[in-house]
């Protein structure tokens, strides 16, 4: 819930998925840790990537530049690792 600190990293969403020109990624960063955000094409060039600290976060990313396509979101902190699959769909 909002404003609670999350206890472990978690990909919470991708929304919409597959998705026209916007989509919204919603992840959860443990107190006191740090998480790297990316987004990558399928041949592993990194298109987008920060790095958050410890909470809640939603983060916006306009796409409509890109090709129709897979697309790889990987949350990483320390030795875990989330990857979840995006979809642009024109």
């Amino acid at each position: 819930s909002e404003g609670t600190i999350p206890q472990q990293l978690k990909l919470c969403s991708i929304s919409p998925n597959p998705f026209n020109s916007k989509t919204t990624i919603s992840f959860e960063v443990p107190s006191g840790s740090s998480a790297q955000l990316t987004v990558a094409d399928l041949k592993g060039r990194i298109l987008w990537q920060d790095v958050f600290e410890g909470g809640n976060h939603s983060i916006a990313f306009p796409l409509s530049h890109l090709p129709s396509g897979l697309y790889i979101v990987n949350l990483r902190s320390g030795k875990v690792s989330i990857t979840r699959n995006a979809i642009m769909i024109k």
